[in-house]
């Protein structure tokens, strides 16, 4: 197993014990609550929602007083492939009906017909991730997979095309028509994807909490924004 494997298995297992013992700790009072808030990050590609996280992850922690996860796309991969989260996390909730299956069982109806078992491993990851709480989400439609959840406050970061393009730009060290490139390709990848994925715009303003221009607010606003509006 690689480094980044285990930096990996240790991140969730770190989180899987987290969320065992807020379990029981709500099994004592026989009370099912999706109290334990999580975000999800969704963004223009180009704007900057790793740091954005990263960001957040500090501020909640601090405010909060527990450990928060950041959950990319490799971890939620590692997650999904090497978990079982069914087995690790929903079945421990209790015997009956949760909140979670239901919710689960709603978003199943919504899906794209021909994409269902394609992705729908992907989106049961992802609405067990963000319904536990305590999670930083970015990317991969979670905005729009969590968007139903009392728990989950969803984010989405935009800024025009030329500020995208300098922001890839500035962080990657290719050249101007790399980077535009880049992010042209990209965006309209994502856009298709996410149609087929979800039968969603991820642009659609009703899937989120709030909207932030990347251009116009640096990072460090908008994570503390983003903490008081989740209520910390």
């Amino acid at each position: 197993m690689s480094t980044r494997d285990t930096e990996l298995d240790l991140k969730i297992s770190a989180w899987l014990e987290q969320q065992r013992r807020k379990a029981l700790k709500e099994a004592e009072t026989d009370n099912r609550i999706m109290s334990s808030r999580s975000v999800t990050i969704s963004r223009e590609f180009g704007c900057e929602g790793y740091p954005l996280a990263v960001a957040l992850k500090t501020l909640l922690e601090d405010a909060s007083g527990d450990k928060w996860t950041i959950f990319d796309r490799a971890l939620i991969e590692r997650l999904e492939n090497e978990y079982d989260l069914s087995k690790e996390f929903i079945d421990g909730l209790g015997g009956k009906e949760t909140t979670v299956d239901r919710l689960k069982s709603m978003l199943s109806r919504n899906w794209a017909g021909e994409n269902e078992q394609q992705y729908q491993a992907i989106a049961d990851t992802i609405f067990s991730i963000a319904s536990a709480g305590h999670a930083i989400i970015v990317g991969r439609g979670s905005g729009v997979i969590a968007q139903d959840l009392p728990n989950c406050y969803n984010i989405r970061l935009v800024a025009s095309l030329e500020h995208r393009i300098r922001s890839f730009e500035r962080r990657t060290g290719c050249t101007t028509e790399e980077a535009r490139q880049a992010v042209v390709e990209k965006q309209e990848s994502s856009t298709v994807f996410y149609q087929d994925f979800l039968a969603a715009d991820l642009s659609e303003h009703t899937h989120y909490h709030g909207i932030f221009n990347t251009e116009k607010l640096n990072i460090s606003t908008i994570a503390s924004a983003v903490t008081k509006l989740i209520g910390y």
